[in-house]
Formats: C-alpha cells, structure tokens, sequence
C-alpha cells in the first residue's frame, strides 16, 4: 500500500490540498478514506485527530491506519470515488485551537520541571480544558501561580516554537524531561530554552500565539495530583463569559463584584432559614392532617387506619408525613403519591398494637404487586415506588382488608 504523504508536519498551517484518494478502508463499522497527501493530523500523543472536508464528504476524525496509511473517517453515507482528486479543508477552528492546548502544555510542563522540579506522568486534551497528572501527591496555589506567572511571561515575549528530528542516539543524550517512546529518528519539539521533548503533535509557530494559560483547578487521582488547564482562544472565551456572569450578578445584587460573594453568602444563610422554617410548617401541616384523619379513621386492633393520596402536594411532603408519624404512638398508615415522571411513590408506617402482630410480608406478597412495587424498609415503616395499575381507592381497600384478615388470622 502507498504510504500517505504527511503535510501537517512540514506546513501545520496549511488549510486546503488537493489530493487524490488511493483506497478506501472499513474502519470501526465507518468507511475511512485513503490518499496521496494530507495535511490531516491522525490522533497521537493526546492530540485529536483533525476533522473537515474532503470535497463535498465531511471528514469527522482521522486515525493513523496500517502500513503507514492515514484513515480519515467519513460521516455516515458518504462515499468519495477511488482515484479522484478532491481539495481537502482542514476544520481550522478545531486544529488550531488543538495546536494552542498541545503547545501550552509542553510549556507548562516544562516551567513545572525546570522551576519547581515536577514531572508529567500524563497528559489528556479534552474539548473544554487539557489536563497534566503531576508527580507530586500535593501542590499549593502559590506554586500554580508561580508556574502561571512564568509562562505567561513567556508566552508575551513570543519565542519561537520549533521542531528538528535527530537519530535516537543523539535524542537520549540531550537530557529530556521525559523519557523517548520511538525506537528510530526522533522528533523534537523546542520552545527556546524553556523546553525541548520528543513529540509528533502539531504546535503554534510561537508562544504569543497562545494569548494566556490558567490553571481552573487541581484534583487528587492515583496518589498524583491532576491539574486542569485553558489556553488561547478558551482563556479568552471563559474570561469573557464569567465578564459576563459577574456583571449580571452585579445587576442583580445591585453590588460592585468585590461584594459579590458576601451578597450569596447571605443569600444563601436567609434560603437555608426559609428551608428549615418550610420544613417545620411542612411537618405541622402534615401531623394536623395525620390527626384530623385519626378522628374519623377505622380501627384494628385499637390502630387507627389512615390512607392518604397526596398527589396534589410536594414531592416532599411523604417525608413531612414519615416525620409528623414519627410523633404518633399508634397508626396503620398507607400513602400514595403520583409523580411528574409517571412513577407512583408508596409508603406504609405500621405503629401500635396491630404491629406486634403485624407480618409486612403478607402486604409485600398481596398488596405491593398490585402497583409493581420496589423498595424496602424495616419496621415500622416501608416506602419505594412503583406503577399505578389498580386505582387508589382500589389499592387502599385492599390494604384495609389485609390489615383486618392478619388480624382475624392472628386472633
């Protein structure tokens, strides 16, 4: 098979080719296209794969093939024909943005080594931020800001990003920061004096072309810390959304945004006090309602019977019942609730003297399945969800029947 031709190494800022398609692959149930030359760059090293157009037929990935072929993925349904020339179009928002992340986490990677004497175990490259796992199991914001610091620094006295390939016996002299993993000539990516490493991905001409870099976070993963990072064009789209987000939140606090975090603070201390005093009323209305139902309810075994269908409430207020029962020393209780999601929630609470004999297995063998109840619980309530299949009025007169049958069979 012709090898593919690789552009993307030699002119990585090269948009548009024409090329002309040698075959075409069946790769991971799609149809992958082959040609002469690309400036299409296969997924490696963390870097994704390159995605646009061939003519007509859009291209959504491209993955190293065998025997030194190229495999860019078609969009399901189209077929470019063998032997034809197209113009090929890199989606250079996508590429470019890629070569920004790549870049600054070689820099950053190499500040972290040269400055504070931290190596890189690994490296992902997501659509949102690029992520570097550290050999460190702890790492302070005072280092991360120092790390910041100096290669923002860098990054505006715009030195140049180049690469050079060398024989591996040359490569392993030069004291890398990372161990090589090509067994033949090596390529070797260098920002000035701040870091050289071997690399096949693509990269920005030259450090101001990255804008900025920030750290957004860290987080503890296999004993190592994993920092999270945005570069470029993403600096500059989250500082403008959060630009936005501040001054919206300033209109709404009617505050300038050093108070901003005072204002939700308190905001949040007045919710959680409007909550808790919700969740008193909430209980109250629930134990006068459990105590209005207990006047006029029916009685097995000196337990008064209450079935409540609280459809109309919130989908809290089964709790408030659980709770104001709680207060009850005796009461047979069934409660269903219809769900927004077509679920029916259930719950039974058995207290007083029914429930020294009280056997929940026979509600669970002769009740529950009437509504393909799930759940559980242990005494002296159940509760779980299920599907309404028999009404509810239905469902509560079996429940009364089972409790006055268990207590004729105990008696």
């Amino acid at each position: 098979m012709q090898e593919t031709g690789k552009m993307y190494w030699e002119h990585p800022y090269l948009k548009e080719l024409d090329s002309q398609v040698i075959d075409i692959k069946q790769h991971d149930k799609q149809l992958a296209v082959i040609v002469d030359n690309t400036i299409f760059y296969p997924e490696g090293g963390g870097q994704p794969g390159d995605r646009g157009w061939i003519g007509p037929y859009r291209i959504t990935d491209t993955q190293y093939g065998p025997e030194g072929s190229i495999l860019h993925i078609l969009e399901e349904g189209q077929i470019p024909a063998i032997g034809a020339a197209y113009r090929m179009k890199i989606d250079w928002d996508h590429r470019y943005d890629f070569m920004q992340q790549h870049t600054a986490q070689h820099l950053i990677s190499g500040i972290m080594y040269s400055q504070e004497a931290i190596g890189t175990l690994s490296v992902h490259f997501g659509n949102d931020e690029f992520t570097i796992e550290i050999d460190t199991d702890e790492i302070v914001d005072r280092t991360l800001y120092a790390i910041e610091d100096t290669v923002n620094h860098i990054i505006r006295t715009n030195i140049p990003v180049t690469s050079e390939t060398r024989s591996l016996e040359e490569a392993g002299s030069m004291g890398l920061r990372r161990e090589i993993k090509v067994d033949n000539a090596v390529r070797l990516i260098r920002i000035g004096s701040h870091d050289l490493i071997a690399c096949g991905g693509i990269h920005v001409a030259s450090t101001g072309e990255l804008f900025h870099v920030m750290c957004i976070g860290t987080e503890k993963i296999r004993g190592h810390v994993r920092t999270q990072w945005l570069a470029g064009s993403r600096c500059v789209s989250v500082f403008r959304q959060n630009h936005s987000i501040i001054k919206q939140l300033c209109a709404a606090f009617s505050a300038p945004s050093r108070h901003l975090v005072g204002c939700a603070t308190s905001l949040q201390t007045q919710l959680s006090d409007i909550q808790y005093t919700l969740r008193n009323c909430q209980t109250a209305c629930a134990t006068m309602i459990l105590e209005h139902q207990i006047t006029r309810a029916e009685y097995v075994d000196q337990t008064p019977i209450v079935v409540l269908d609280i459809s109309d409430r919130d989908p809290d207020f089964m709790k408030r019942l659980a709770e104001a029962a709680n207060s009850i020393d005796s009461i047979a209780l069934s409660v269903l609730q219809h769900r927004d999601d077509g679920k029916l929630a259930w719950m039974i609470i058995i207290k007083g003297a029914i429930s020294d004999r009280f056997d929940f297995t026979l509600l669970k063998n002769e009740l529950l399945p009437s509504i393909s109840a799930k759940g559980g619980g242990r005494p002296p309530m159940w509760q779980g969800v299920g599907t309404a299949h028999i009404s509810n009025e239905a469902f509560f007169r079996k429940f009364i029947e089972l409790l006055k049958n268990q207590r004729n069979i105990s008696g």
